[in-house]
C-alpha cells in the first residue's frame, strides 16, 4: 500500500488540467491569434483566453458564462495555466467577436 499526502487543492474536477493542458498541446492558442488577432497590450485577456475559459466552463458542467463566477469559481481558480475571466468578460469579447448572421444557399435540393 502506497500512502500519499494530497494537498487541500484537490477537487472533483481535477480532470480539467487534462482538458487544459491539451488545449496548450494542441496549440489553440496559437491558432485563435492567429485567425482573430492579438487585442490591445493594455488589455489584460486575449481572445484564447476567453476560449479556454468557456472551454472550461462548458467540460465542468456548466451551460453559461455566468457559470465561472457562481458555481465554478473555486475549481477553475485551480487549474494551471489560465487566466481566470469574469463573466462580464467573457461575455464583453463575444460581443466584440460577434458577427452578422450569413446564410449561404446551396444550388442543390
Amino acid at each position: 500500500m502506497k500512502i500519499v499526502k494530497s494537498h487541500d487543492t484537490i477537487n472533483s474536477f481535477g480532470g480539467l488540467n487534462f482538458i487544459s493542458d491539451e488545449f496548450d498541446k494542441l496549440k489553440l492558442s496559437e491558432i485563435s491569434t492567429n485567425h482573430l488577432g492579438l487585442r490591445s497590450k493594455l488589455a489584460t485577456y486575449e481572445y484564447h483566453d476567453i476560449v479556454k475559459n468557456l472551454w472550461m466552463i462548458y467540460f465542468a458542467g456548466g451551460d453559461c458564462a455566468e457559470d465561472i463566477q457562481t458555481n465554478l469559481k473555486v475549481e477553475l481558480s485551480n487549474i494551471k495555466n489560465m487566466k481566470l475571466c469574469s463573466a462580464d468578460t467573457i461575455l464583453r469579447l463575444q460581443k466584440i467577436l460577434n458577427t452578422e448572421k450569413e446564410i449561404h444557399l446551396s444550388k442543390g435540393w
